[in-house]
């Protein structure tokens, strides 16, 4: 009697642990799939800028009217992910900014605040 009590209790112990694992497998290879479209989605992105920019760098008659600035960045917000705030190099080059115009653009992004 007790054989089989103790026998059934370590079973569903096992096969908890069996679907615990399972579960975490799942959850694992759907994190994994998502993370992987997230950087095929990224490495398009930038394939596709990188054939505009040799498009354009090839054809000399083709002259491509830069981005409004103000279109382009967005302003800094401590609330909002950081991650917008560090492409602004690849965004200066889009709009066509140059170099020692960028420190004006990244002051004139950050909020007074935190200037202080």
């Amino acid at each position: 009697m007790f054989d089989s009590i103790v026998e059934d209790r370590i079973r569903k112990e096992s096969e908890e642990k069996e679907e615990k694992l399972y579960r975490k497998t799942e959850i694992s290879e759907r994190e994994d799939k998502i993370r992987r479209e997230e950087r095929e989605y990224e490495l398009e992105k930038l394939r596709i800028q990188a054939q505009k920019n040799t498009s354009t760098m090839n054809n000399s008659e083709n002259v491509q009217e830069p981005k409004l600035i103000h279109e382009t960045f967005h302003k800094f917000n401590m609330k909002d992910d950081i991650k917008l705030n560090l492409t602004f190099e690849r965004d200066a080059e889009l709009t066509f900014l140059t170099k020692k115009d960028w420190l004006q653009k990244l002051i004139g992004l950050i909020p007074i605040s935190l200037l202080i």
